[in-house]
């Protein structure tokens, strides 16, 4: 397996989500603190941008990756996760269970997409 790509992918993982969410939660955390209602957008838009984000890098992963894809899309998507711990619950005060049930959406549906787009739109040489 090859750690630097994994540790590199994980990285990316978390800063395209975080990247993705944070329009999303700068307005909602304005809008809340300006005493306006939120509107049902910002969620939607968030749910869609993030698991986007995720799978766009799974699937860029998918397509560099030549050997072991599914090894290394899942352990990219379980250290990203990890990495996301201290962000997410820590600091964002989201809670254990939300974090992990989003863990779960990422490793049952976003890598499985990610990976199949990956190697459906840009197949290796070998394959």
């Amino acid at each position: 397996m090859n750690l630097r790509r994994i540790a590199a992918f994980a990285l990316a993982l978390c800063l395209a989500t975080a990247f993705a969410a944070f329009p999303f939660g700068f307005i909602q955390g304005f809008l809340r603190s300006t005493g306006h209602e939120i509107p049902w957008w910002t969620a939607f838009g968030q749910g869609i941008a993030v698991p986007t984000a995720a799978a766009t890098v799974i699937a860029v992963l998918a397509k560099r990756q030549s050997d072991r894809i599914w090894t290394h899309a899942w352990a990219v998507a379980a250290l990203g996760q990890l990495l996301s711990l201290p962000l997410n619950v820590l600091i964002a005060g989201q809670s254990t269970g939300q974090w992990a049930a989003g863990g779960l959406v990422l490793l049952v549906i976003i890598v499985p997409i990610g990976v199949l787009i990956g190697r459906s739109f840009y197949p290796s040489p070998e394959s």
